[in-house]
């Protein structure tokens, strides 16, 4: 990979990444912290040249994409912004946006997280709110309750709009099978932070305490932590092996037992997301983007410029 171009503006902060195709990387990132009039922006970078597009209004703090070229950018306020990656100029990438709004959101409470899970696309909120996109309109799905808690959603994965998990900041999880919720008896009850699918159909939960869970629907174990008092914020996982993210650095997991990756001066760069694609497990967060492949970390840009929330070591 060559030398890439450092795009960031000083304000900049990655909020979430995907990689849909070998060679690119797709970013949301908020500019500054003035929540009253928030501005974004939307870089693509691929083949090694940025493209890019800004959006105002509401902070967008997720994104995902399908190898067909559509991608998704969700703001909190319940607005999604449809472009195609797959453009070939950024005028052409700013003329593909298409506006899919869903008003309700005001009156019920913020978005959080947009996945696109087989080919289907999901979004979850703060009380347990969730859609999936219809073309170009927003589906309510059934609203989680778990004990009369309407819980935030944190992380989303699954098959399709009717075989899915969701975990949350309560530490609950719930299956969907495109009509009923089922909880999921999980052996903790710290917050959750994120979840991905395996390769084996089963799920890899990550969360505060140092917390890794694997499992399917009826069963789940814990993994014997590395350090209790580490948070986990981002979880991935590529060729048999799952990548926890935390303030300090990011782990692995592989054959049920935690090691630490090393990251040169990794207390320079700051960790939150990862995200799977063919070219390795992307990190990106801040102004850091790093790629893992085969157990080694490379870094494509790290700016220092943000305080780290290191409240673990």
């Amino acid at each position: 990979m060559n030398a890439i171009t450092n795009i960031f503006m000083p304000d900049d902060y990655i909020q979430e990444a995907v990689s849909p195709m070998s060679g690119v990387l797709i970013m949301t990132c908020t500019v500054g912290d003035n929540y009253d009039d928030p501005i974004n922006r939307i870089l693509e970078l691929r083949n090694g040249s940025w493209m890019e597009f800004g959006l105002a209004g509401e902070v967008f703090l997720s994104i995902d994409a399908k190898k067909d070229g559509k991608a998704y950018v969700l703001g909190e306020g319940g607005t999604v912004f449809r472009f195609n990656w797959l453009a070939e100029t950024q005028e052409e990438l700013k003329a593909s946006r298409v506006l899919i709004e869903n008003s309700i959101v005001e009156e019920i409470g913020p978005l959080r997280q947009i996945r696109v899970v087989g080919e289907d696309v999901i979004c979850g909120g703060s009380v347990g709110q969730m859609y999936r996109l219809n073309g170009d309109q927003f589906k309510a799905l059934p609203q989680l309750n778990i004990g009369g808690v309407e819980p935030t959603i944190e992380g989303i994965s699954g098959n399709s709009s009717s075989d899915f998990i969701v975990v949350t900041s309560d530490g609950l999880g719930a299956w969907f099978n495109g009509s009923n919720w089922h909880n999921l008896d999980l052996p903790t009850n710290v917050n959750l932070t994120s979840v991905c699918l395996l390769y084996d159909g089963r799920y890899a939960i990550a969360g505060y305490d140092g917390t890794i869970l694997l499992g399917n629907r009826e069963h789940w174990s814990i993994i014997e932590p590395i350090n209790e008092e580490r948070s986990y914020w981002g979880i991935a996982t590529r060729d048999g092996v799952v990548y926890v993210s935390h303030s300090g650095g990011i782990d692995m997991l592989r054959d049920n037992k935690l090691t630490s990756l090393d990251i040169p001066k990794s207390n320079k760069h700051e960790f939150t997301g990862l995200t799977s694609g063919i070219d390795g497990i992307w990190s990106c967060s801040g102004q850091t983007i790093g790629i893992i492949t085969a157990d080694e970390w490379r870094t494509i840009i790290s700016n220092p410029l943000h305080d780290r929330t290191a409240d673990d070591p």
